[in-house]
């Protein structure tokens, strides 16, 4: 009753896709009696106790902001911004060159690294494209809002509400920081949106806030916009080949003397969250 409702607003198509990978549908795994003493209002059974973990600011970009900081005054890490990258190709003695776009406001670059010794934390895309393979997977459109209210208005905030309901006007709503003046901004995900179809509005956003009890009826509300994005990889099989391929296609045909390691999407389909990166750095990181 609940996963097929939630993975039903992510992907229409979810029951056909891999078991192993439908996490990467962002759904709610729950087992069912935990859910059941969740709605009777009981203490989850569930142990071991596992606590959830937030940074002081509400949001995943205060970590990864006070990440680069304290690289950034480690003597033995050097931080050179780049923008996406264009092109790779083998270099003299052992290289690999990078050729990367300018980052926003600065230049072009290219980088000469060791091939055998290397570590590419990138997309798939990007970095398969670079090395002049083709790969072009599946993607699923979400649509995203932001709205701002006042907090006096908010009869109450969780950080986090999932809207599992059929027909419910939203999937998930997120509650920001408190900003300057008692005003905070609430964060919406829509769910797919198919294309050709309009992108929710405000009167969408209103009516996920206000049927889920969470702002005052009528009270005033500012929608600061509404995006849809291609960002969740559809997990089926015939993308998982199309992955499996690329990745083939770009060790028989990448730079000469290849030898490094690739990290995250590019080195794994789906491997992408934040959590799986940081697993991989800690990984690599290992004497």
């Amino acid at each position: 009753m609940l996963i097929p409702a939630v993975a039903a607003r992510l992907d229409p198509g979810w029951a056909s896709r891999v078991a192993a990978a439908r996490r990467k549908l962002w759904l709610a795994l729950f087992h069912p009696r935990t859910v059941l003493e969740a709605f009777r209002g009981e203490t989850p059974g569930f142990r071991p106790h596992r606590p959830f973990w937030g940074m002081r600011g509400g949001v995943s970009a205060v970590f990864v902001e006070r990440l680069l900081t304290l690289l950034t005054a480690l003597p033995s890490v050097r931080i050179n911004p780049v923008g996406r990258l264009r092109h790779m190709a083998s270099g003299p003695r052992g290289t690999v060159l990078l050729d990367f776009a300018a980052p926003p406001g600065g230049a072009p670059q290219r980088l000469s690294l060791p091939a055998a010794t290397c570590a590419l934390g990138l997309g798939a895309e990007e970095l398969f494209r670079a090395a002049g393979v083709d790969y072009a997977p599946q993607r699923l459109s979400v649509a995203f809002g932001w709205a701002e209210v006042a907090e006096a208005d908010l009869r109450h905030c969780p950080f986090s509400l999932l809207l599992a309901a059929p027909g419910a006007p939203a999937l998930r709503v997120s509650a920001g920081p408190v900003a300057e003046g008692g005003r905070r901004v609430m964060a919406l995900e829509f769910g797919h949106v198919p294309e050709g179809l309009p992108h929710p509005g405000a009167a969408e956003a209103r009516r996920a806030l206000e049927e889920t009890g969470l702002l005052r009826e009528g009270a005033p509300m500012r929608l600061l916009g509404v995006t849809s994005l291609p960002c969740l990889q559809v997990p089926s099989f015939d993308n998982r080949r199309a992955f499996q391929a690329a990745l083939a296609a770009f060790h028989a045909r990448g730079p000469e003397g290849w030898a490094g390691q690739l990290l995250c999407g590019a080195g794994r389909l789906g491997f992408d969250s934040m959590n799986e990166q940081i697993l991989t750095g800690l990984r690599i990181g290992e004497p």
